[in-house]
């Protein structure tokens, strides 16, 4: 049969289309090998329950410091709880005796001391006392009390590795302090008053904190996911693939 010029262009241009969408087609429905790993599996996440034991400490964090009556002590305290804890609360103690005084009825020539203790926060503490007397400075609210709760990881080493994470810089407070001191007789007793330089003291912090303590895993939630639960309009949800996508490796609130 012969075809004319143009019918011979139209079969070939129909021959071309064909290839073409056959070619598309092919393309469209293979399988993406880059996204095809073998041996990738899902991990298994298992649920760690945490709680907190209460813990005290007292320490000793300055000794031996001498003040004179004409300069101010400065410093930085640190105070630092073990790893994995919290700490709650801070006591600081100011300790020191009047090193010349005389009398026997009534003490004469006391020294005064006058401390200014400023957390982090900015918040600051003062107080004075006479003739040996200690002072406390109580800080209350250095952080919230932790509360017990469970965590999604894959083992116990990730899930201590989560919890560390989320109280990280909780173990630790920083204060600075500020300390003079005023001696006395300064009129009736010159040469007691030449002689008292100034005076001696100690810091001193009790504080309290808590310690995380991690529980064996509950149970593995990856041979869980065939187990449903309702939710409010009556569908079911896997239970596996709940708690994943509302806790992956993220505390459960």
């Amino acid at each position: 049969m012969n075809l004319k010029k143009n019918d011979k262009i139209i079969l070939i241009a129909g021959v071309a289309i064909l290839i073409i969408a056959g070619i598309g087609i092919a393309v469209y429905t293979s399988p993406n090998t880059d996204e095809i790993k073998v041996g990738d599996t899902e991990p298994d996440y298992s649920s760690f329950s945490y709680s907190w034991i209460k813990n005290s400490a007292d320490n000793i964090i300055e000794d031996n410091i001498y003040v004179e009556k004409s300069s101010t002590y400065n410093d930085d305290l640190a105070i630092n709880s073990p790893t994995g804890s919290v700490i709650t609360n801070i006591d600081i103690e100011i300790i020191w005796e009047d090193d010349y005084t005389y009398g026997l009825l009534r003490k004469k020539g006391e020294d005064t001391l006058y401390v200014t203790v400023t957390d982090e926060k900015g918040v600051s503490k003062t107080d004075s006392a006479t003739g040996g007397e200690n002072m406390t400075f109580q800080f209350n609210s250095i952080n919230d009390m932790p509360s017990s709760d469970s965590i999604l990881a894959e083992d116990k080493a990730e899930a201590m590795k989560i919890l560390d994470g989320m109280i990280a810089g909780e173990n630790n407070a920083n204060f600075d302090i500020e300390v003079s001191v005023e001696t006395g007789e300064r009129l009736f007793r010159p040469l007691k008053f030449l002689r008292d330089k100034g005076n001696d003291f100690q810091i001193k912090a009790k504080y309290t904190y808590y310690l995380y303590e991690l529980e064996d895993p509950i149970d593995d939630f990856n041979d869980d996911e065939n187990k449903t639960t309702g939710d409010e309009d009556g569908s079911n949800i896997a239970l596996g693939d709940f708690y994943k996508n509302l806790c992956y490796g993220r505390s459960m609130i």
